[in-house]
């Protein structure tokens, strides 16, 4: 992936997480947690392939930061430049969807990894990437918690509270 991280074939993926932001930053009335955001509302065509493209964006910043992080993960990072590749959803990447008080702020947690069925990598992956007033936890985890949205399941996610992120 390396210097790939932001090459033309991902810019659908940013273009898509980009409508979506500003969709979600900028709706009125603010979001708020417990609403359900349908995504069909805010990609009026193609909803299934924009929902993807974004959960590729996240596949890409996440692999991005294991590769600089060089940190070993299982199953290994080249699962998710083949998920990248190949235009498919990762199966092992969720999001999550929350508000944050942190208005005008744009930056992320640092990368909290855990090894709990595999020796020598790392299993589970979390980052918090706060954007203005909303928030996107990212998991690598073959664990769904509550609260995750995949793109195989559903076009439609809640604003879950921060305190509700398990």
């Amino acid at each position: 992936m390396g210097n790939t991280c932001n090459s033309a074939r991902t810019q659908p993926h940013d273009r898509a997480w980009e409508i979506l932001s500003d969709a979600l930053r900028n709706r009125n009335p603010p979001i708020k947690p417990g609403d359900i955001i349908r995504a069909d509302r805010i990609f009026r065509c193609n909803t299934s392939r924009q929902m993807l493209s974004v959960h590729l964006f996240f596949a890409k910043v996440l692999g991005c930061e294991i590769v600089e992080s060089k940190i070993s993960i299982s199953p290994g990072i080249d699962t998710i430049a083949e998920a990248i590749m190949q235009g498919k959803a990762h199966p092992n990447i969720w999001l999550a969807f929350s508000t944050s008080n942190r208005s005008g702020w744009v930056g992320a947690t640092h990368l909290d990894a855990a090894a709990f069925q595999t020796a020598g990598a790392y299993d589970y992956l979390c980052r918090i990437y706060h954007v203005d007033a909303l928030e996107i936890r990212v998991r690598f985890s073959t664990v769904k918690l509550k609260p995750d949205w995949h793109p195989s399941h559903t076009h439609r996610f809640r604003i879950v509270a921060q305190d509700h992120w398990l």
